[in-house]
């Protein structure tokens, strides 16, 4: 079987700062003898209203392990986007404040293209301005989340120029896997578990709510 792990660029690695895309990240290290090729992206896209750990978790990751292009939407660049830094980030909703003037009202469980926008978007223009017209985006989805790999692999959000990869599903691997994968490491996302990344996500349930 060949290991999903072995990078063949084009091809953009999603970071989303939580434990389980960073542990998709060190995989595709380990595999390619710690180094990745030119063609191959280590990209954490900000919306602006991540968790502080998080921003934080990411920046040691590009310290610690390989560089991680951070970028944001910007509705007024001709790119669609920006790169930045933990430094330069945006840390007051900026981007998502301009997703919602861009289409004109609030996005919700429904209409998430806060997602779509936020991130999707920025990525795709991430890859086009560097001159690819097709590449591979992996997904940090394991195997014990089939409905979303399921769910995402039939739509592909639409774009003709991607082809999505889910390596950690591939793997089998499971959460139980990612959780002993942070144990054993010097450092860690000092967010629980529980905790999504982004302060105000709108799939919140009530449980967590509550919690926070």
């Amino acid at each position: 079987m060949t290991d999903p792990f072995l990078a063949r660029g084009p091809l953009i690695l999603n970071v989303s700062g939580g434990r389980t895309s960073s542990y998709m990240l060190w995989r595709y290290l380990d595999a390619n003898n710690g180094a990745l090729p030119p063609d191959v992206f280590p990209v954490f896209a900000n919306v602006g209203d991540e968790q502080p750990e998080t921003l934080d978790f990411v920046a040691e990751m590009g310290r610690r392990w390989c560089p991680i292009h951070w970028i944001e939407y910007r509705r007024d660049d001709p790119a669609g986007f920006a790169e930045v830094d933990h430094a330069t980030a945006a840390r007051r909703c900026e981007p998502l404040e301009a997703i919602t003037e861009a289409k004109g009202f609030l996005f919700n469980p429904v209409m998430r293209f806060c997602t779509q926008l936020g991130k999707i978007k920025p990525a795709v223009a991430f890859m086009a301005a560097r001159g690819y017209e097709h590449w591979t985006s992996a997904l940090g989805l394991r195997r014990d989340e089939p409905r979303r790999v399921a769910r995402h692999s039939a739509t592909d959000h639409g774009e003709p120029r991607v082809d999505s990869v889910y390596p950690l599903h591939a793997a089998g691997v499971t959460k139980p896997d990612v959780e002993a994968f942070w144990r054993a490491q010097p450092f860690d996302l000092g967010l629980p578990w529980w905790l999504s990344n982004c302060r105000g996500c709108i799939n919140k349930s009530s449980a967590i709510l509550e919690r926070t």
